[in-house]
């Protein structure tokens, strides 16, 4: 394993008392060979979802062929599981040398601490020094745009992934599932679409609102991560560790959110739309709770210990 100058090393408590530390900042996660082959992946992956932008250039059922036929289909799923151990394998290989052991009640105390000391955060935390360095540099609205931009791999899609758990039949966990959804996809009503909220954010910018715009400039980091949101929804073996993620990502991103809807009408003096942010700092605490009360502690009712691969996400 080869670090990279100043790596970053990662530590993490678990609920079972013991400490998983990861090396991140290595030649073989960031280099340009797992640049290019995240990149695949996340292609292939997205041929599990139908995307359609705005303006389309020809015949719409040309499009659909060229992008989704079955030759386009067939390819994607024959190299997935190969760039799928590629691309992952750093990560694993540390990952698997951990002891995820853990009980139910210990989970269940340990999800519930997350979400009390993201509302403490909210009322009194310190404020995000990342935000704060944009916030006192000349060039902050450029170094905002860019950072703005590495979030639209995420943003312009919001909740596309989730939908791969929207087929099936598993009972009250679907059901809850679905629940936060619908608020996702704005409860049909088009314009309170979170990602269409984020759509308007980028404008403003002066940005494209097409999630592909600028996927020749996402940083590998950023890339790795949507990958890893895209594996747990396609992957149906790994529902459990989707469960873990959802939550953080429901519960443990509200105070970065206000932090930075507030940053960004700062730099741009209001100019800039701000809504996806507002409505996330206030849904997601509903959207915490929720998914701690009604997903996470159903889960682990239902499955006891065998649950603990609900943890695994959550790092």
């Amino acid at each position: 394993m080869k670090l990279l100058d100043n790596a970053i090393r990662l530590s993490y408590p678990l609920p079972n008392g013991k400490t998983v530390k990861l090396k991140l900042a290595t030649e073989e996660l960031l280099g340009v060979r797992m640049n290019k082959n995240v990149k695949r992946l996340i292609g292939c992956y997205e041929q599990d979802m139908l995307f359609l932008n705005k303006e389309i250039e020809g015949n719409i059922q040309q499009h659909l062929d060229e992008r989704y036929g079955r030759d386009k289909s067939k390819k994607a799923l024959d190299e997935l599981r190969t760039l799928e151990a590629v691309v992952f394998a750093p990560v694993n290989a540390q990952l698997d040398k951990v002891d995820f052991s853990v009980s139910a009640d210990q989970l269940k105390a340990f999800f519930g601490t997350q979400l009390d000391e993201e509302f403490a955060r909210l009322k009194n935390g310190d404020f995000d020094p990342t935000l704060s360095y944009i916030l006192n540099n000349p060039d902050g609205q450029a170094l905002m745009r860019s950072l703005l931009t590495q979030f639209s791999i995420e943003f312009l899609i919001e909740g596309a992934p989730m939908g791969l758990y929207a087929t099936g039949a598993f009972g009250t966990l679907q059901s809850h599932l679905l629940r936060v959804y619908q608020d996702e996809m704005g409860n049909g009503v088009p314009e309170d679409k979170h990602s269409h909220l984020y759509e308007k954010t980028m404008l403003d910018l002066g940005l494209s609102d097409t999630p592909d715009a600028y996927q020749d400039h996402f940083l590998t980091s950023n890339m790795l991560v949507s990958a890893y949101t895209y594996q747990i929804c396609h992957d149906k073996s790994k529902f459990l560790r989707y469960l873990g993620a959802f939550f953080r990502n429901e519960a443990c991103f509200i105070v970065w959110q206000k932090q930075l809807g507030d940053s960004v009408r700062e730099i741009y003096s209001g100019k800039v739309d701000c809504h996806y942010f507002d409505v996330h700092t206030s849904v997601d605490q509903a959207h915490g709770r929720w998914v701690l009360d009604n997903l996470i502690d159903h889960a682990l009712e239902r499955f006891g210990d065998d649950a603990a691969p609900i943890y695994y996400a959550v790092l």
